[in-house]
């Protein structure tokens, strides 16, 4: 999308949400998101981002703080009176209708006559490519297609809207890939805002403009994929997303070049830049398909002994976990290998000054 052209459309300010127990599931939030953008809410179990996708359907109400959607204040609004959709991971389909009649329930609550809400219906139902499946019921239609239906019954209310609450759970792993590319087409060709809550860093990077990754009900950054992935703003962040070598120590030596760091008696090298924190502590990462095994590893910065504890095979690429010398493990990726090192294998691992990314707080 474009982002000098999008316009905001969802204001989220200072929300905050206690519930029983003194359990505080969101503690003052603060987002815009734009139109025409799918944004993800990423998090663990427990970290609020169901609750504020409830907060914006309605079927929650704030403590304090203030919802706006298209200029307009919806922090107390009721459900039925706002331009939102909401689909849960049940898909929540009426059983004893037909995929057809459950499209068009919500049509009938909007109060649109029915050659209207027909037209609508099919217009739907070539959307998401399930024509000639209008007069099954629930039960007869796969998990796809049962997701299929409940997005054409969300969209066919033209909301302004579509909020997603992990909707991907209950699919098999091959279905799940294939929607992950469905949902991103359909918010494409509608043009429309997609919210959506998934505790899952692959689909949060595959499919979204912007993801914001939540932590006990703290919004930690919102950023592109992109710029999680290379500028994770904390420990927290690049652990959640995925990134496996994270390190802390103290600064020993700096120099024009590079900045030493002692970690529990290994000495790790970072390229100096204006970036490095001032203090005595520092923690970084190397993403794990930056660590080189082998020969190539000599003339790095970075150079330790290891061995090969575990050899998994992913398909397009082999992950390798190396322990060091003091049992910490290393993880690496290697993309197209055609031999496999074996468990037990001695090797040489390493990366170099500016692989490493320095984490601030």
């Amino acid at each position: 999308m474009d982002d000098v052209a999008a316009e905001t459309l969802v204001r989220i300010r200072n929300l905050t949400k206690t519930f029983p127990g003194d359990v505080k599931a969101l503690k003052g939030i603060s987002l815009d998101v734009r139109e025409g953008e799918f944004f993800t809410l990423l998090g663990p179990s427990g970290s609020g981002k169901s609750t504020l996708l409830k907060i914006l359907a309605g079927l929650e109400t704030p403590d304090s703080g203030d919802v706006i959607i298209a200029g307009k204040d919806m922090t107390r609004v009721p459900p039925y009176r706002r331009n939102t959709s909401l689909i849960f991971q049940e898909y929540a389909l009426f059983p004893h209708m037909t995929a057809e009649e459950n499209v068009e329930y919500g049509l009938k609550v909007h109060g649109i006559d029915k050659e209207e809400r027909q037209k609508r219906v099919e217009e739907m139902f070539r959307f998401v490519d399930l024509e000639g499946k209008q007069k099954r019921r629930v039960w007869e239609l796969s998990g796809g297609e049962r997701q299929r239906v409940a997005i054409a019954r969300s969209m066919a209310i033209a909301p302004e809207v579509l909020l997603l609450d992990e909707v991907l759970n209950t699919l098999d792993e091959k279905l799940r890939k294939e929607m992950q590319i469905e949902l991103r087409r359909f918010q494409h060709e509608l043009k429309k805002t997609f919210i959506f809550v998934t505790h899952s860093q692959e689909e949060a990077l595959t499919m979204s403009d912007r993801v914001g990754v939540m932590n006990f009900g703290v919004l930690e950054q919102v950023g592109t994929p992109l710029e999680l992935y290379q500028h994770p703003k904390n420990h927290f962040v690049a652990d959640f997303i995925g990134m496996s070598n994270l390190f802390a120590g103290d600064i020993v030596a700096t120099d024009d070049r590079r900045v030493t760091v002692d970690s529990n008696g290994l000495r790790f090298h970072l390229r100096s830049n204006a970036s490095t924190p001032s203090g005595s502590a520092l923690a970084f990462f190397v993403p794990d398909e930056r660590i080189e095994i082998g020969a190539a590893s000599e003339a790095m910065a970075n150079r330790f002994p290891g061995e090969v504890r575990d050899v998994i095979f992913k398909g397009p690429y082999v992950h390798y976990e190396i322990a060091l010398g003091d049992g910490r493990l290393l993880r690496a990726k290697k993309m197209g290998e055609r031999t496999f090192l074996e468990r037990g294998a001695r090797v040489q691992v390493g990366w170099d000054l500016g692989d490493a990314t320095v984490l601030h707080s």
